[in-house]
């Protein structure tokens, strides 16, 4: 499904297959989503920072091997994401990244990291700008078993800044 004006998804979703959602603006999952497939959402697609994903029901994959891919100005991530293979969360703008207790342009808070249950998850790629770092529990991280820092874009950074951070497995690729 391709918008150019804001995505708003009231109805339950259930997909058998992979799916796609794209907006010039912003994506809102207004009730519960399960699929059966790659899950991909692109809010924000001209990358001007005007698009934001939300999802404010539950996401539930039903078969452990999908993905699921996010790519917007920011999320708002209010429910639990279960049982996914890969959860790659990506800035549409080439914006900053804050993690944690970091505050930044695309902010996935420790909140935020609780309710990811993934094999991988991935934040940036090599079109997003510096990732800044701070403070994760291992309760909070607790069900992610690799997490991956991606600030490859030319020129950007990784910092740790201040609190601990605790993960099962981390990668932190900069260029």
């Amino acid at each position: 499904i391709t918008s150019t004006t804001d995505l708003d998804i009231e109805s339950r979703l259930k997909t058998l297959g992979d799916s796609n959602f794209a907006s010039d603006f912003s994506v809102a999952f207004n009730n519960d989503l399960e699929t059966a497939g790659d899950f991909n959402v692109y809010a924000d697609r001209d990358g001007n920072g005007t698009g934001d994903i939300t999802f404010a029901q539950n996401i539930v994959f039903s078969d452990s091997g999908n993905s699921l891919l996010l790519k917007s100005n920011d999320l708002v991530l209010g429910v639990e994401i279960n049982n996914a293979a890969s959860v790659y969360l990506i800035p549409s703008d080439g914006g900053n990244i804050g993690v944690g207790l970091a505050t930044s342009d695309y902010t996935i808070d420790n909140q935020e990291f609780s309710l990811i249950e993934a094999d991988v998850v991935v934040l940036g790629d090599n079109t997003s700008g510096n990732i800044t770092a701070d403070g994760i529990s291992l309760e909070e991280s607790a069900d992610i078993n690799q997490f991956t820092l991606d600030a490859t874009q030319a020129g950007k950074s990784i910092t740790f800044e201040n609190n601990d951070l605790t993960f099962s497995s981390l990668r932190a690729l900069a260029a």
